[in-house]
């Protein structure tokens, strides 16, 4: 009897090997996995080889780290050259579009290569509407194509042209340019509180779309120790560990972001965040691209979590780049990577 349509209640998969735990459990071979409905009823083994085509069963992808950017920085030229030559002109060059829009492009493209579990840490803001109502339209988007995501809102009060203050890189450019990069890339800054307030508004409007509210799970979002100051990631820590919320952040992506972190945090990016109470199994840590052995070793030992982006790990290293201290430091304690 062949295997039924998925849809089907009461049908099943037949195939030659079985992940079903890739990385906790070995392959299994020769198995059959009963369905109900759209759930997985039970796995049974089988005693030989299912007959036609050899299939290979393994959980849908996940992309720990996305943007649901429509356009990628190859659009720009930019494939493979460092963030900041490329990231000012995200907001500043490509045009705005529909937020559903560009939403199901990048979640539809995902989906099309395997991948139904989405982070999206949302920095890059179409606008032509209020925010709440640009984020909803997102989660549309998540629930039409059919995925989950983490919808981490951004946020960034410092550092917008640079990786110091606008106003000392303001200082350093021609008169004539001043006011067209300052309209362009500063940071306009809000209070800390006007930041968690706009994720607590966004998680209350998904709940009263409960349709919405099963495809997204709302996060806070800080940019990055470079783009928040230290009074807005305090406060992000305090909300996170109020609310059970998690927290998304890059950290460490490139080497300009190395340089600035060990010259503002003699003693450790990593410490600084570990001491305003930041560091915990809430929070999720992008790149990591620079971090040190001993900065892995502090994350692992509180249980953070690193999503790695290959790519970044070849700018920053070149095309024979070292294995990730953080892979190697999660499986000494047990945490993700």
């Amino acid at each position: 009897m062949p295997s039924t349509a998925l849809n089907t209640p009461n049908s099943f998969i037949d195939c030659a090997w079985l992940l079903a735990a890739p990385g906790s459990q070995p392959a299994q071979a020769n198995a059959r996995i009963h369905l109900a409905g759209a759930l997985i009823n039970a796995v049974e083994p089988l005693a030989a080889t299912p007959a036609g085509p050899r299939k290979l069963v393994m959980p849908a992808l996940v992309n720990a780290h996305d943007h649901t950017r429509t356009f990628r920085s190859a659009t720009l030229g930019a494939f493979g050259m460092p963030l900041e030559t490329w990231l000012p002109f995200f907001g500043t060059v490509l045009p705005s579009a529909d937020p559903y829009l560009c939403a199901a492009t990048s979640l539809a493209r995902s989906a099309r290569n395997g991948v139904t579990n989405l982070m999206v840490h949302y920095t890059r803001v179409q606008g032509g509407m209020n925010y709440l109502d640009e984020a909803l339209s997102v989660a549309r988007a998540a629930r039409d194509v059919g995925v989950h995501i983490g919808f981490a809102v951004a946020m960034r009060d410092r550092h917008g042209i640079g990786l110091c203050d606008d106003n000392t890189v303001l200082t350093a450019l021609r008169p004539s340019l001043r006011q067209a990069v300052s309209a362009r890339l500063s940071v306009r800054p809000l209070q800390p509180a006007e930041h968690l307030a706009v994720v607590d508004a966004l998680a209350q409007a998904l709940q009263s779309e409960p349709d919405l509210a099963e495809y997204v799970t709302v996060q806070y979002g800080p940019t990055g120790v470079q783009w928040c100051s230290s009074p807005l990631l305090e406060a992000v820590a305090l909300a996170a560990h109020d609310t059970g919320r998690p927290v998304h952040m890059h950290l460490l992506e490139t080497r300009y972001q190395r340089d600035w972190a060990d010259q503002a945090f003699p003693k450790g990016i990593v410490n600084h965040l570990d001491a305003i109470g930041l560091l915990g199994p809430q929070l999720t840590l992008a790149h990591c691209t620079g971090a040190s052995p001993c900065t892995a070793d502090i994350m692992a030992s509180r249980c953070c979590r690193c999503s790695g982006c290959p790519a970044a790990w070849q700018v920053f290293f070149g095309p024979r780049s070292p294995a990730s201290p953080c892979r190697a430091r999660a499986a000494a304690h047990r945490v993700h990577a």
